[in-house]
């Protein structure tokens, strides 16, 4: 499926086609992909995606391939093109980002685990302005941190059904707590 995927997007011009191919892409990547066959493929997943990124002829068709370049990125290339963006360093064609692509970008690269990616999540936070976005970073924050202890004790926090109020908060937490790169801990 993956190498159909690969074959087709770059003759697809449908947005939503394309969108729902990512999706498929993207799933099938993290799911039915072991992690020896994404070091295998990754490169040319990531490469492809980029090079769709930048010949995209509409903004939400290159915004819709970088949100899946960032799910997928694996590789040091690419892992450091996504600091670099975060940083303000490089921008991606045709997609001019805005804070929720930022702290998603944030979020990545401490799912990652990039070198220093706990002040990464802290310079981030200092960075949003919507209150209730920066509410839902602060849930996820514990989530995301490279330090295991602190990963466990949130998730045992979970326990107390008060911790759970906000659905789409613990479920996006739970989804960087289970996030592929971290399945062994995980498990």
């Amino acid at each position: 499926f993956i190498e159909l995927a690969r074959r087709s997007l770059p003759r697809e011009s449908a947005e939503q086609t394309v969108a729902m191919i990512l999706e498929y892409l993207t799933t099938a990547y993290w799911r039915y992909v072991t992690p020896d066959q994404r070091t295998l493929i990754g490169s040319k997943i990531e490469e492809l995606l980029w090079n769709e990124i930048s010949q995209a002829k509409h903004r939400s068709v290159a915004a819709v391939y970088f949100n899946a370049y960032q799910k997928v990125v694996l590789t040091d290339f690419g892992v450091s093109r996504l600091e670099r963006i975060w940083r303000g360093e490089e921008s991606v064609p045709g997609v001019s980002l805005v804070e929720r692509d930022f702290i998603s970008l944030a979020q990545a690269l401490a799912v990652r685990e990039v070198f220093g990616s706990d002040s990464i999540l802290n310079l981030q936070r200092a960075r949003i302005e919507n209150a209730d976005r920066r509410d839902a970073f602060d849930f996820s924050v514990p989530a995301l941190s490279s330090d295991l202890t602190v990963r466990d004790v949130f998730f045992k926090s979970l326990a107390d059904s008060s911790n759970r109020v906000r659905e789409p908060w613990v479920l996006d937490a739970l989804s960087f707590l289970n996030h592929p790169l971290r399945a062994k801990y995980s498990e």
